[in-house]
């Protein structure tokens, strides 16, 4: 079968849901600052680099913290919450699909807005430390999804810059789909994490090359149909 030149799997709604988690948490510890987000608020903001949730939710002017304060605010929340039992699925399927394809030759990284402390505690999390060639964290570049910054930079990063066409991007937001079409990279999509047409955070995912509604359904042929 035909291999691309490389693998960029997004974290958060691809590989573990914890959208949910990292959400609640922005609700709270703005709540201690008299702040009240929404569902309809917070929604836009799936797939987004912390960096740019900063600055959509205008957290300075409105708390009086900087960018780091933020981060620390609610990445502490964040890990009170899962301390005290809140939830976060392992989605099925893409520890298994990064496997398969590192085990194929395929320099495969991880590409996340995610900080790089979350980061390194989802790659522990999922067991996938000796497979990945490397991953990209949102301190490793400056414009976040849907900008293709953070895939044009792991192509580089992993010396592919040359065959970007030839890149599998694997992702679960409509600003992580973008970001990997802007890149010219071939694009695939998964549902699993995504929420009903419904709810305000659904994604639209239908610019993807290929959508699956879970990475455990991805075989051969589904990479044959993505690669083109």
């Amino acid at each position: 079968m035909t291999l691309p030149a490389a693998a960029f799997f997004d974290l958060d709604g691809t590989l573990i849901d914890r959208e949910p988690l990292m959400q609640e948490a922005i609700r709270r510890v703005t709540e201690s600052r008299g702040l009240g987000f929404t569902d309809d608020e917070l929604a836009p903001l799936v797939g987004r680099a912390w960096q740019d949730v900063y600055v959509a939710l205008d957290i300075a002017p409105r708390t009086g913290w900087d960018l780091e304060q933020f981060l620390a605010e609610v990445l502490d929340c964040g890990e009170a919450l899962l301390r005290g039992g809140y939830e976060t699925r392992v989605l099925d399927g893409g520890v298994e699909l990064i496997t398969r394809l590192a085990d194929q030759g395929v320099p495969v990284w991880m590409v996340t807005g995610s900080l790089r402390r979350e980061a390194d505690l989802a790659i522990e999390q999922l067991g996938i430390a000796t497979v990945l060639g490397g991953s990209l964290a949102a301190e490793d570049y400056r414009r976040g999804k849907p900008d293709p910054e953070c895939y044009l930079a792991a192509a580089d990063r992993v010396g592919v810059a040359a065959a970007v066409g030839r890149c599998l991007v694997v992702e679960d937001s409509h600003p992580g789909v973008a970001a990997g079409i802007a890149a010219g990279m071939r694009v695939l999509a998964t549902a699993d994490a995504n929420r009903p047409p419904d709810h305000p955070s659904h994604q639209d995912l239908a610019a993807a090359h290929v959508v699956v509604p879970s990475l455990a359904l991805v075989d051969d042929d589904v990479l044959a149909r993505v690669l083109g």
